[in-house]
């Protein structure tokens, strides 16, 4: 596996600076007293847990009680639904891939949209064509479904990287004019408001500055890639939200060991899966239309394969892993195909903070707009990876 000089780095400040990271915390923090868990530490599709946040604005600073909610509309007996849609590969398919994936888990309704404001994350780390970023298709129809359901208003907005200016990024790759064509109004989160957030529960992330927009969005709902990652090994629905922190709290130059800067934090992985506890996304749809299934030496490049599909949960863990299941079936990217994908860290971690649900409780729903033998091969695949019951 080629190593690239971000990752080298990445890996002499974790190697060197867990300790430091573990001393600086003074030991493992937990929300209520619970180790390995959010509140009671149960594994449950809801649940309320309350925090305290820091509202940082340029004269003052206050804390006040907030409630992030974890409730997973997309089930039934107690599992998630998790839909696998395949299609041709013929750009007019996608619409109907994307209605079909929601429609599969129970429809657009059940996370009440009418008259109420909608904000939509996609991916636009980096300033390359899908799948570095959400397929604009992709994009425009989940636009085009909520303004159509009655939605108020319908955001769609992201921060990419570093490197990259969101607004190039949007407009370069089509993502600009796929939201404005369907209805919807595009938001450069760098320019937007952020809020400084403690986070008790974190052993490796205890602080971290967070859109406003997403972190107080009505309705949230989360766009990511099926793509693999040369830190994280993976970035799908959980990781899409690494763009809502801002740069600072991203990365230092100087790569201090820090538990306020994610990449300096000693466990990027685990990282993922403690930020997400900030952020509840009502509805994922993840675009598998084009997948990364191995990294390389620059931003979001690697082997690319048409897998032609769209991914649709309520559950970020069940999502991942049919995500992490095709990646590994092709057997190219080594932190996917070395390990069981229930043994990557931002799996582990978002279990122990009750953000999903284990193979058992799991459910998969599948359609194929080109004949469902085409797909059952690979469905076989993600069954056999994942030990997702049939």
């Amino acid at each position: 596996m080629p190593v690239s000089r971000r990752r080298m780095i990445y890996l002499a400040v974790t190697a060197g600076g867990a300790v430091i990271v573990l001393s600086a915390t003074g030991g493992l923090l937990y929300l209520g007293g619970q180790p390995g868990g959010v509140g009671n530490g149960t594994r449950t599709t809801s649940a309320d847990v309350v925090t305290k946040h820091l509202t940082t604005t340029s004269t003052t600073t206050t804390s006040t009680q907030v409630k992030l909610r974890f409730n997973n509309p997309y089930t039934e007996n107690g599992k998630s639904f998790v839909s696998v849609v395949q299609g041709s590969g013929r750009p007019e398919d996608v619409p109907e891939m994307v209605k079909n994936s929601v429609d599969l888990i129970g429809g657009i309704e059940k996370i009440d949209v009418k008259g109420r404001k909608v904000f939509v994350k996609p991916n636009t780390n980096s300033n390359r064509p899908p799948p570095a970023v959400t397929n604009p298709l992709v994009v425009g129809a989940v636009v085009k479904m909520f303004v159509d359901a009655g939605a108020a208003e319908v955001k769609v907005g992201d921060c990419s990287n570093i490197n990259n200016q969101t607004t190039q990024v949007m407009a370069d790759q089509g993502i600009q004019k796929a939201v404005e064509e369907a209805g919807g109004e595009v938001v450069f989160l760098d320019q937007q408001e952020y809020v400084t957030v403690a986070m008790p529960w974190g052993k490796w992330l205890t602080e971290t500055r967070i859109s406003k927009p997403v972190y107080e969005a009505e309705r949230l709902i989360d766009l990511p890639v099926i793509k693999s990652h040369n830190v994280a090994g993976f970035t799908m629905s959980m990781k899409n939200f690494v763009g809502a922190i801002h740069k600072s709290s991203r990365l230092d130059p100087s790569w201090l060991p820090s538990t306020t800067v994610f990449h300096s934090c000693g466990n990027p992985s685990e990282a993922v899966a403690e930020l997400n506890v900030l952020v509840k996304p009502d509805l994922i749809v993840m675009d598998g239309t084009k997948s990364l299934v191995s990294y390389g030496e620059g931003d979001d490049t690697g082997e690319v394969r048409d897998t032609n599909l769209v991914v649709a949960s309520g559950d970020r863990v069940a999502n991942d892993i049919v995500g992490l299941s095709v990646i590994k079936s092709f057997g190219l990217w080594p932190m996917v195909t070395d390990k069981d994908v229930w043994a990557q860290g931002t799996i582990q971690r978002a279990l122990d903070l009750s953000l999903g649900q284990r193979s058992e409780g799991i459910k998969i729903i599948s359609k194929s707009l080109v004949g469902q033998e085409k797909l059952d091969p690979l469905l076989q695949k993600i069954h056999s990876i994942s030990g997702i019951p049939t």
